[in-house]
C-alpha cells in the first residue's frame, strides 16, 4: 500500500489524507483504483472533485454525525 497518509477503504479505492478526509456525496460512484484527495467534495457518476470542503463544513458534518449517534443511543434506550 502507499504511504501512511493513504488508506484503502474499499476495493481499489485510495483516500489520500492531509488532515481532512474527502467528503463523498451519496450519489457518487467512485471507481476501483480512483485516488481522491483529502478535503475535496466528490459527486457524480463517475465521481469527480466538485470543490474543496471548508473547515466549517467539515466541522458541521462531524458534529451532525455525533448528534445522530447520540439520538440513536437515546432512542435505543442507551446513554
Amino acid at each position: 500500500m502507499g504511504s501512511d497518509s493513504e488508506k484503502s477503504v474499499a476495493k481499489g479505492l485510495i483516500l489520500s489524507y492531509g488532515g481532512h478526509s474527502p467528503e463523498i456525496a451519496g450519489d457518487a460512484y467512485v471507481a476501483p483504483g480512483k485516488t481522491v484527495t483529502a478535503g475535496d467534495l466528490l459527486s457524480d457518476n463517475p465521481a469527480k472533485s466538485i470543490r474543496p470542503v471548508s473547515d466549517a463544513e467539515t466541522e458541521f458534518i462531524q458534529d451532525s454525525a455525533h448528534r445522530y449517534c447520540q439520538f440513536a443511543k437515546e432512542y435505543m434506550g442507551g446513554d
